[in-house]
């Protein structure tokens, strides 16, 4: 059953929140919750109505994979799981960031048997597989979309490019007819004026339009020694 649990998620909220409901539901305990060194957290808050948890960096000063509370010495780490109700924590072994499962005290008041603390700790490495493989495929999908972004990107360029290129040709066109006709108007002051607004405004929609053309154009660089000296003044 807990494979099937780890298998039947693609989500890593669901995967983590699904494991935890599992555990906290088949050793009757009062939570169950997976920390993330990142600080992000999935549970089951069970009876509590809260997820227990505690600082990360107190985790990180310990290597030991169990820690059952109870046999802690006293300190700041067994007084932040005692007032949190956390009664066992257990390492999880992921590549990618490290976990922590944080297992509530058992509604029984009964302490964890060693078998107990065996099992869970082999499906503590089986979850941490699922995790890994999670955030794999889901970096995939990350970089797949992004490929996808990048392609429509160039794809928008080339396209936009194309655009400018056939604007830019009738433009030229209707420039050439414009000067014409202002040398055809000789004394007509007004109507020069006229002409000369127009082609102001050809030429400003012409630099607008080479600006894609120029941006799309692939640019051969040549690399030459050059005097920093005369560079900067």
């Amino acid at each position: 059953h807990f494979g099937q649990t780890l298998s039947s998620w693609s989500s890593l909220d669901g995967l983590c929140r699904g494991v935890a409901d599992k555990i906290t539901n088949s050793l009757g305990l009062t939570s169950a919750t997976i920390l993330f060194a990142d600080g992000t957290e999935y549970g089951h808050s069970g009876v509590a109505g809260v997820l227990p948890t505690i600082p990360v960096h107190m985790l990180n000063q310990t290597s030991d994979r169990i820690i059952v509370v109870d046999e802690l010495l006293e300190g700041s780490l067994k007084t932040a799981c005692t007032e949190a109700q956390i009664g066992v924590v257990i390492v999880l072994p992921c590549r990618e960031q490290r976990g922590w499962l944080l297992l509530g005290e058992k509604l029984s008041g009964r302490l964890f048997f060693s078998q107990e603390l065996t099992l869970i700790e082999a499906a503590c490495g089986q979850l941490a597989m699922a995790i890994d493989n999670l955030l794999l495929v889901q970096s995939k999908l990350v970089l797949e979309r992004e490929m996808q972004h990048r392609e429509k990107l160039a794809a928008i360029g080339q396209l936009a490019a194309t655009v400018a290129h056939e604007i830019r040709n009738p433009i030229t066109g209707a420039k050439c007819l414009l000067q014409q006709v202002g040398e055809e108007l000789n004394g007509n002051a007004q109507g020069k004026e006229y002409i000369h607004l127009a082609l102001e405004d050809l030429d400003r929609v012409e630099q607008s339009v080479s600006q894609p053309l120029s941006f799309a154009r692939k640019e051969d660089f040549q690399f030459t020694e050059q005097d920093v000296t005369d560079l900067v003044r």
